[in-house]
């Protein structure tokens, strides 16, 4: 836990608290409701957070002029939609 914490203070302070919340909640969250195994689980959330960072950063950028944490938070929230339903 101390580590966990350590992370997010040093977090807060270099990309923002939007981001940090994202990456956070974000994948986690969409990873337990596609899957019930903890291994699987872990691996998903770091495939469904570099998948969203990556189209965050490069395409809600480039087309729509957002800037890069508010595009990478709205993949997030929406890689958690689609897998609601």
């Amino acid at each position: 836990m101390s580590l966990v914490s350590m992370t997010a203070v040093s977090s807060f302070e270099a990309v923002g608290s939007i981001l940090v919340v994202a990456f956070m909640i974000g994948p986690p969250i969409t990873a337990y409701l596609l899957t019930d195994k903890l291994k699987v689980m872990i691996g998903l959330s770091i495939v469904l957070g570099a998948v969203a960072s990556m189209i965050g950063f490069s395409f809600l950028q480039d087309s729509l002029i957002f800037q890069s944490a508010g595009s990478i938070a709205v993949m997030q929230s929406g890689n958690l939609s689609f897998s609601n339903t």
